[in-house]
């Protein structure tokens, strides 16, 4: 369902307080990209309406948003390291 404007611009300033708490953290070399996405990047499409986590329940070919490969196999990294284990392993 698509997000109101307010909705959106309320969700966007909580995201924008959020990065800004703690900017110099989320700059640094040991903020994760994977993390970023977790923190950042999922809820920016949440709140534009976007179901990324296909609360719908839809087909996998009918889905608004597609889990890439790496992230899905990160999942099943261990202890949710973000680190997907090496092709080699399988």
């Amino acid at each position: 369902m698509p997000a109101s404007i307010d909705t959106f611009r309320s969700e966007l300033k909580k995201l924008i307080r959020k990065f800004e708490a703690d900017q110099q953290f989320y700059l640094s070399k040991d903020y994760l990209e994977a993390q970023a996405r977790v923190d950042f990047v999922t809820p920016l499409f949440k709140a534009l309406g976007w179901d990324v986590e296909n609360e719908a329940g839809l087909a996998h070919h009918q889905r608004e948003v597609i889990v890439e490969r790496y992230e899905a196999e990160s999942k099943s990294s261990p202890a949710g390291s973000g680190i997907a284990p090496s092709p080699d392993l399988w």
